[in-house]
Parts: C-alpha cells; structure tokens; sequence
C-alpha cells in the first residue's frame, strides 16, 4: 500500500514539473515601472488630470488614472507597466470645465508624449504649456477603427541626402536607421526604418476614399535624445526629413515610394497679434491638423510661435486663441540649405470673438 502512495506521488509530482516547464513559453517580456511628474500647472489648482497609458501597436489602453492637481504639480508611479521593445503613448488632459469627459481643446488642455522602443525603467516631468494635441479617443471607450477601413501598404528606402555632410555619425548617402515614416492625416500609423534604411507602413484608411488619391508621404529623422525612449525635442537638435507624394489608382494597395534622400528641415517662426492693438498673443494653440502630435509647436513669448522641423512643401496651420475667432492659413514652406534656417512669416493678426 505504502509503494502505491509513493507511485502516485511520484506520477503527481511528474505532472506538476511537466506542466511548470509547459510554461516556460508563456513567460512574459521583461516589464519596467514608469513614473511621470508635471510642475508648474498652476493654472490648474485643483482641477482633476486624467492619464491614459496606450500601447501604440494594438491601440490597447493599459491603464487610467486621475489625481487632482495641487501647488502646480502632480505625480504618478505604475510598477510593471512597459514592456520590452514596445512602443506608447502618454495621453493627459485636464478636466477644466468639470464635466467628468475629455473635450478637445481648449474646453479642455490635454498633451500627449511618444515613448519608442522601451527597455528600462522610465521617468518623465512634463511642464504645463500649450503644444496640446488631441487625445480624447484615449479616454473613450469606442473603436476608433471603422469596419469599412481599408489598410494600403507603402514601402520604400530612406537615406541622408549626398549633399549633407555635417550630420553627427552619418556619412552623406548613408542609410537611416530608425527614421520616422507617417501619411499625413494619418499620423498614428507609423513606420520606423530598420538598418538599411527600408520602411514598410501600413495605413488604414477608409474604404468610401479609395478611389484615386494622392497621399503625401512624410519622413524625417532627428538625433535628439537618440539614447531615450521619451521622445521630445528641443530647437537645437538637428532634423533631417522629405515629403513625398504617392498615388494610390484605387485598385493596387502595394504602394512602392521608391528612395527618398532627406535633406536639411526648416523652423517657421510667426507672430500671433490682436488686428485693432496689435497686442502680442501667448494664449493661443497653434497646430497643424494633418500632423496632430508628429510636430512640436513652441510657445516662445511674446505673441511668438516657433514650428519645428519642416520639409519643403505646403502646410494647414489652424490657430485657436481663447477670446478670438479661429483662424485657419496654408503656408508654403521652402528648401532649407543648412541647419537652423528660419523662415519668418508675416505677423498674423486676428479678429475676436463676437
């Protein structure tokens, strides 16, 4: 009896092994913890902030927070949030008029931030400024994707231009590795380049649209904070980009862009003013529709708005001050031989609200 009891503990011991080594496979990538600060919201005492953390490749929202602001600032910690080599967004808004909902802006202020390619813990402090971008899908818990979206693919090659030789660690004609590839209009679906500088992109767009369309290819490539995953620029970090046209015939979804050469971008500065007192405007949200949170757009003081970084090419700019009408412009913006040039346009003066 005693050789029974000791064959079957053997035999449940066999099974409980064979099945902790079944799960070898399901074990998980490494996980990291994030945290994210903000400080000088002091605009906002008292108002409620809503955090949403998305991973980019499924769309998926991972996790939502609120906290109230206090004394200008706010902090959150989430253990064993990112996942190794995985991409995100950091959505946030605050609830200004109370309604418990995100709005777009400025019935609302609300921020996102890209996170590339994880593989460490992270730490991000945001301060309060309006670069806002539109994130209220993130809040919400509809599909964004409709059922009668079709997904085109587009492919190609991206290299630094021959005549650029200046590029810290590149060689001109080299490959770009890592270079951002994105539709206008289109801007969640993005592409990275791999080593040899080859992209292919995927975009879904809806199927009532296909017939013969012009889409406007953009890419670009920045060194700044090349060694972090919180992607952020400042002004003096060099861009490199193209835009590109491709027609799609309505019929063949395999689009082939070729090799694009990027060349030198260009930063638009403007100022905003009131047309009867000419009174310097710093409230205002200056964006460009097409591009939502592929661009940085900087409040510099004194009614002045710079834009970074631009190909060659045509833009909608849409301007929203609190108190004044909404303006909305296309600019044209030129070739850029060198780093750093600046375009300046013409003080821009608006009318308000009746």
């Amino acid at each position: 009896m005693r050789s029974k009891h000791r064959i079957l503990f053997l035999v449940l011991v066999g099974l409980f092994l064979s099945q902790c080594g079944s799960n070898e496979d399901d074990i998980g990538l490494p996980t990291y913890s994030f945290s994210f600060q903000g400080s000088e919201f002091d605009p906002h005492n008292d108002q409620v902030l809503y955090v949403a953390v998305v991973e980019r490749s499924q769309d998926q929202v991972l996790i939502r927070d609120s906290v109230t602001v206090k004394d200008g600032v706010f902090a959150f910690e989430w253990e064993d949030l990112f996942e190794e080599s995985k991409d995100y967004f950091l959505d946030y808004y605050v609830d200004m008029n109370g309604n418990g909902v995100c709005d777009e802006p400025q019935t609302d202020h609300s921020w996102r931030v890209k996170i590339d390619n994880v593989n460490e813990n992270l730490s991000f402090t945001d301060t309060h400024h309006l670069d806002f971008k539109r994130v209220c899908h993130s809040f919400s818990d509809e599909s964004q994707t409709e059922d009668s979206d079709t997904e085109i693919q587009i492919s190609g090659q991206i290299n630094l231009s021959d005549g650029i030789s200046d590029f810290e660690g590149l060689s001109p004609g080299a490959a770009l590795e890592g270079a951002t590839v994105f539709v206008e209009g289109y801007p969640e679906s993005e592409a990275k380049t791999d080593s040899q500088g080859v992209f292919s992109l995927k975009v879904k767009v809806p199927t009532n649209s296909l017939t013969a369309n012009n889409y406007q290819v953009v890419i670009w490539y920045t060194e700044a904070n090349k060694n972090s995953s919180i992607i952020t620029w400042d002004s003096e970090s060099v861009r490199v980009g193209a835009k590109k046209g491709i027609t799609f015939d309505g019929t063949d979804s395999d689009l082939d862009l070729g090799v694009v050469d990027l060349v030198y971008t260009k930063k638009v500065k403007m100022t905003i003013e009131d047309a009867s007192s000419l009174e310097k405007l710093s409230n205002c949200w200056v964006e460009v529709p097409a591009y939502e949170f592929q661009l940085i757009v900087k409040p510099k003081g004194d009614g002045i708005y710079l834009v970074d970084y631009l190909p060659e090419g045509s833009y909608q700019i849409r301007i929203d001050c609190q108190g004044y009408e909404q303006y909305e412009m296309t600019i044209q913006v030129g070739s850029s031989a060198s780093f750093g040039e600046v375009q300046e346009l013409e003080a821009v003066s608006l009318t308000p609200a009746s």
